[in-house]
This record gives C-alpha cells, structure tokens and sequence, in this order.
C-alpha cells in the first residue's frame, strides 16, 4: 500500500473516530493519583500491617496505571511505590534499608508481579489496536475501492460522452500525437469534409494535409504550443483536401492526453469562401480608394481651372466694363445737350426719345459702376487685421446720414458691438449696401426701420441688420446674391441689382459668410459671419 493510501486510510479513521488513548499528561497525573491513594491507604492500614507486606497496595495502583496509562505510568506508580515503601514501611523509617532476605523477596516479588502484570495489559492493548485497526482499514479498503469504481465509471461515461461530441462536432475535428504529429483519432465530419477515410486518416501525419513549404511553421507552431495547457487560436493554415483541393482553415488546439500519449485536439473550420470574399473587398476598397484619390486630383485640377476661368472672366468683365464707361459717358453727354436742345413743346416726341436715351444711359453707368466695385473685390488685396464693429457701423450711417434723413428711416444700433478680423475697407462697404437695402425695399409710404446689431459665440461674431421692409420669399434667398437679380417688379425700385452680389463677395474675400432669414410682408434680417479679433 502506498504513503498517499496509508495517509488517506488514517484520514477516513480519524473520520470514524476510532478510540485513541488518553493523552500522556492525562496518563501520568491518573498514575500520581494512583501513587498518592495507595500511600495514604497504606499509612492508614499502618498500625494492623505495621512493617509487613509495605508494596503491597502499590501492586494495584500501578496494575491500574498500566491499564489506565500503558508501561510507562505504570513505571512510575512502581518506583513511586518502591520509595515510598521502603522509607515509610519496611524496617527504620525515613531511610532506605537495611535489606533483609526477606524485604529483599518482597521488593522483586512487587516489582515482577507489577512488570507481568503491565505486559499482559500492554500485549492485551496491543492486540485490540491490531484488531480494530484492521477491521477499520478493511471497511477503507472497501470504501475507497467502491470510490474508485465510482469514479472509474464517471471517467469511463465522461469519456463515452467526449467521444459523442467529438464524433457529432459538425467541424472536422481530430487528435494527433505531437511527438510523431500521427493522426490518432478523427471525426465524421473531417472524412466527409476532407474525403479520405478514416482508416487513410489514421495512417497519415498532419504534414501530410499540408503544402511541404508550411512543414517548418507546423513543426515549430506544436512545439511552442505544447507546453499550453489553454484553449488557443492558431491562426489560419492552409490544407490538402484528398482530390488536391487546396482551402483555407482557422485552427482551434487544446493539449490533451490521449491513449496515455500526449495529443493535440484541433477544431478545422473551413473560411476559404470567407477569406476569398475579404480579399475581393478588400482590393475593392483599395481600388475605390484609387479611384477616389484619381476623383480628387481631377476635382482639384477641375476647381483650380474653373477659379483661373473667374479670374480671367471678372478681369475681363472689369476691363470691359472699364472701356465701356468713356463711350457711355460721351453718349450721355450728347443725349443731355440734345434733350437741352431740343425743340421747347410740351408734347415733343423728339424731347421724350432724347430723354429716355439719357436715363437708360445713366442706368447702365450706374450698372458698370457696380460692375467695377465687383471686379475690384476680386482683384484688390485683403489686409486682415481688427475691425471695431461699433466704430465701422457708426461710420457707415454717420456718411448715410443725409439719405436716412430723407427717407425718415429709424434706426437702431445695440453697443457695445466686439471686434472681428477683416478688411476694414471691405467690411465698410459690405454694411453699407446691407444698409442701403434696408433703406431701398420698404412698402410704400412705409419709413424705414433698420435695428442694427452683434452677438459672439466663441470665436465667431455675427453682425445683424434687420429691417421691417417688403421681405423675400424663402425661394429667392440664394438668388437674390447674384449679379443683376431682383425678385420685384420692374422699375418698382430703384438700383441695379450688384448690392448683395457685391457684399458676398466681400464676406468671400475676407473668409466669412452672408445669409438671411424673411418671409414677405415681415421684413428681413441679414447676417454676416466673421471670426473674432
């Protein structure tokens, strides 16, 4: 029997209680008390004993420490029994001797009845341990071999249901050695999967589902795994189906024992179709990436050219409108002195013709004047710098001032107004024309009414000019921005249609926006965009 059975035998007796013997200090204190009792008995029995028999009480006392306490109590009680004897009742007190022959044949036929004695009750202990002690190890036996049939079944049902799943994993799943990377065992699915029998399988190595140039990986991957005891991914490898197909498979491995033999467990799943699919997508991306890049660089070049072709248009527009100023101005003249001229009647169609001429001129002059202020924009350079709102609006209306007068326009200015970053001059002329219009587009007999003011949200400040004039319908807000657009009748009211045109590409120039918000018969707000200063 082995030192871990003889240590789980003593466990299940100390279980079952088996009776121990008292402890030695409880051994020796019963012999003391035994030694004492039969002292006093004996100095109690002296005066009929007198010096006769003086061990003879001590032959019980240490007959019952050896019962009590086994051989060494006993001991004990006899030499205790042997001194006290001797000094108290045998010959001259308080002296050992002297030895007569016949304290002599008293003294060994105490001490041989007492030592006899003890050895029949120690043999007598012995032999009941002995006894209990096989009877308890042969109930262990049994209970321990009817623990190891009880595990040996639930290993062997273990082991049934392992190969249960093993054989109804619908992956192709088998075991080989790692030593010799033999195939021990195989499913039903890596035969059907991989189209060699079970009988090919187990006469094959792993290297041999495998390309020849992937050997030294495998060899390597099994030894580095082979001191995992984890569930691991290993990764996809590449395998030989039996008809020379080649797949794709993502490996799962668990080390384990097999047939006393130290094995790999492997789940194959076959990702062929998948990775094939992620290589599509993937040189998909790669050439919808190229094609944006190719995208982009024509958006690019298409951009630089379209704004070359602006550039070249407005340059030509404001040399156009330049030239067309002097003939313009000549025509205008000639038509003034011709309606001066003219014949003097009230009625004279001559005068009238001549009169139309001179406003239609002095209406194109004002266009090409726009025209001009336009092309400028695109052509002069931006200073950036910090603009005081407050300040440039009071200009603004402080130079108006003769135009709100006349018009009786009311208008309001909310200050302190905060700074921005921007072309003072630029600024200036986009807040007049937002003015202006304000002024211009009011229903008739209807005064002006023009609220002026600024908000900050961080970095941005928003600049508002709100008026209580005819509005825009939400369809023209983008339109009215454009050269030469007027979303009301004809001759209804005045100027060219450049105003707004003007202040966008001011606010483009300086790197801010323009916008509004109205809806016809409620007025208009306006608002242009700059970063703070």
């Amino acid at each position: 029997m082995g030192t871990n059975q003889v240590t789980h035998l003593r466990e299940v007796l100390a279980q079952r209680g088996r009776r121990t013997p008292p402890s030695p200090g409880r051994q020796y204190a019963a012999a003391a008390v035994l030694l004492i009792t039969a002292s006093l008995l004996r100095w109690a029995l002296s005066p009929l004993m007198g010096t006769h028999h003086p061990y003879l009480l001590f032959i019980p006392a240490a007959l019952a420490a050896g019962w009590y306490g086994r051989f060494g109590p006993a001991m004990v009680v006899l030499s205790g029994g042997y001194i006290v004897g001797d000094l108290f009742f045998q010959g001259p007190p308080y002296q050992f001797g002297p030895y007569t022959p016949d304290s002599m044949v008293a003294i060994l036929t105490y001490a041989l009845i007492t030592l006899i004695g003890t050895g029949i009750f120690e043999s007598y202990h012995r032999t009941q341990e002995r006894l209990q002690l096989s009877e308890e190890y042969g109930a262990a036996l049994e209970k321990e071999m009817g623990e190891r049939q009880q595990a040996e079944q639930a290993l062997q049902e273990s082991e049934q249901e392992y190969r249960r799943l093993f054989e109804s994993n619908p992956l192709p799943t088998w075991v080989f050695d790692i030593e010799s990377l033999k195939f021990l065992a195989v499913n039903e699915a890596a035969v059907r999967h991989y189209g060699y029998s079970r009988e090919e399988f187990l006469k094959m190595s792993t290297l041999e589902i495998r390309p020849a140039e992937d050997a030294a990986a495998l060899r390597e991957y099994v030894k580095k795994i082979a001191v995992s005891e984890h569930l691991e991914q290993s990764g996809v490898w590449r395998h030989h189906k039996k008809d020379g197909t080649m797949i794709e498979a993502e490996i799962t491995n668990h080390k384990l024992k097999f047939a006393d033999r130290q094995a790999m467990l492997i789940v194959a799943n076959d990702v062929t179709e998948r990775r094939q699919a992620e290589r599509e997508l993937h040189q998909a991306q790669e050439r919808l990436r190229k094609y944006a890049e190719d995208l982009e660089i024509r958006v690019a070049e298409r951009t630089a050219s379209l704004e070359a072709s602006v550039k070249s248009l407005e340059g030509v527009l404001y040399h156009v409108a330049h030239d067309l100023r002097a003939p313009l101005r000549a025509m205008n003249g000639f038509t003034h002195l011709l309606v001066k001229n003219c014949c003097q009647e009230k009625d004279c169609q001559m005068r009238d013709f001549a009169q139309r001429i001179k406003e239609a001129s002095e209406l194109m002059d004002e266009k090409i004047e726009d025209l001009l202020d336009f092309g400028r924009l695109g052509h002069q350079p931006v200073t950036m710098e910090p603009v005081d709102l407050g300040a440039l609006v009071g200009g603004v209306l402080r130079r108006m001032d003769p135009e709100i007068q006349a018009k009786k326009a009311e208008v309001k200015v909310d200050a302190p107004m905060p700074s921005v970053m921007g072309d003072p001059d630029i600024l200036e002329q986009v807040v007049q024309n937002l003015v202006s219009n304000a002024l211009t587009f009011v229903g008739p007999g209807d005064a002006p009414k023009i609220h002026i003011w600024a908000e900050q949200t961080e970095d941005l400040v928003c600049l508002y000019v709100e008026d209580r004039g005819i509005g825009i319908a939400p369809q023209y807000h983008e339109k009215v921005f454009g050269l030469f657009q007027k979303v009301h009748e004809p001759g209804l009211y005045p100027g060219t249609g450049m105003g707004l045109a003007i202040a966008k590409k001011g606010m483009e120039r300086m790197g801010g926006r323009i916008g509004l918000s109205s809806e016809p018969g409620h007025g208009s707000r306006f608002w242009t965009e700059l970063k703070a200063a």
